[in-house]
């Protein structure tokens, strides 16, 4: 090849005959299109667009090592920068509560371990009581300001209830007692316990989860640091579905501190010498007759309902064809509630389902996830 001819990459042959050739914008070397595997099309599409770059394969690969360190370091000095934020907010607010640090006997630990209070439920005795109404004799009787009570939020619920989120333990305590003594007459009044966060173990093998002592110290010392609450309890475990007859699903009720060090900094949990897949898992109750949320089947007074066309028919007996699915707790949202947004071309079993991710969020409300 004659000295100062510009010839392809790959297959080191010239343009002169073949003159269509791309060039990489990091390492600024020719491909013949058809060595680079692009198309005609593609090269118009570079040459109209001047901010369009186009990569070789060695070059692709260096920027996106690039690129995923690049976001790897992001990431890390985001929750960086978050932890320093919260801590640093803990500290304002220890400040203005005590007036100083010196006097005050609380260890750093404690104060970046301060947890979030379980809401106070107001349950009218009147069952034909909306929430509404009970809002409205809670403000008349008495107001936060002058009780002394910090409130994070007010939520509606079922049966004309209202759970009252207080911002610390004292406000809690100082809610019941005026709330029982203006109310107590015609509303129960309690406080909701917070369900522990839970997670799934998958094809977990039953030698590994024998022995439940063992499995739950293997668990601690091979997957967790020091300073780390260890709440660790086995609910259940039970036969996976895959082709492993000795593989085990294993349900883990654990503490908020656990829960975020796994989510946050771990993708697999170790035990013994085998790694296991782990997810969160929230407990959904829903009933497998009429497929609608809050009751079990055996409770349930309605007629069988198909969770793939809605149909008053099991499952088993669906007849329905390319894939026209209908979810019939959507279907109720949209015509009944009018809420014409909610889609119900799917069956009741989709992951994207709105009713589905609406009870999630609810029961994911009610879990203590805050350390």
């Amino acid at each position: 090849m004659a000295p100062g001819i510009q010839t392809c990459v790959q297959c080191a042959d010239n343009f002169i005959v073949n003159n269509k050739y791309i060039v990489c914008d990091l390492c600024i070397k020719p491909y013949h299109l058809h060595c680079a595997k692009v198309k005609d099309q593609v090269l118009k599409i570079k040459q109209d667009c001047v901010n369009l770059k186009w990569f070789c394969g060695n070059c692709f690969t260096v920027a996106e090592n690039r690129l995923n360190k690049n976001e790897s370091e992001y990431q890390i000095n985001e929750k960086k920068t978050k932890e320093v934020l919260e801590k640093t907010c803990k500290l304002i607010d220890l400040i203005e509560n005590n007036g100083t640090l010196t006097n005050s006997q609380r260890q750093w630990s404690d104060v970046v371990k301060t947890k979030k209070t379980e809401p106070l439920i107001i349950k009218p005795k009147n069952q034909n009581q909306n929430c509404l109404t009970t809002k409205t004799v809670l403000a008349q009787k008495f107001s936060p300001v002058d009780i002394n009570v910090s409130v994070e939020n007010v939520k509606s619920c079922a049966k004309g209830s209202i759970a009252i989120h207080c911002n610390n333990k004292e406000s809690l305590d100082n809610l019941k007692i005026n709330a029982e003594k203006v109310l107590g007459a015609d509303y129960e009044i309690k406080i909701a316990s917070i369900s522990k966060p839970k997670i799934k173990i998958i094809n977990v093998h039953e030698k590994d989860i024998e022995d439940i002592d063992s499995f739950v110290d293997s668990f601690k010392k091979q997957n967790l640091i020091d300073g780390i609450e260890t709440y660790i309890k086995i609910l259940r475990k039970y036969k996976s579905k895959t082709n492993n007859r000795n593989a085990l699903n294993v349900i883990v009720e654990i503490s908020a501190d656990i829960f975020n060090y796994l989510v946050n900094e771990k993708e697999k949990i170790h035990i013994g010498w085998n790694s296991y897949r782990f997810f969160e898992h929230v407990n959904i109750i829903r009933c497998f007759r009429c497929w609608k949320f809050g009751h079990f089947a055996d409770k349930c007074t309605s007629q069988d309902v198909c969770p793939l066309c809605g149909g008053q028919h099991k499952k088993d007996e669906c007849r329905i064809t390319n894939d026209n699915f209908t979810c019939v707790n959507c279907k109720y949202a949209n015509e009944i509630l009018k809420l014409k947004h909610v889609n119900y071309n799917h069956n009741v079993f989709d992951r994207n389902c709105s009713s589905y991710q609406r009870q999630l969020l609810k029961a994911k409300e009610r879990i203590g996830y805050n350390i």
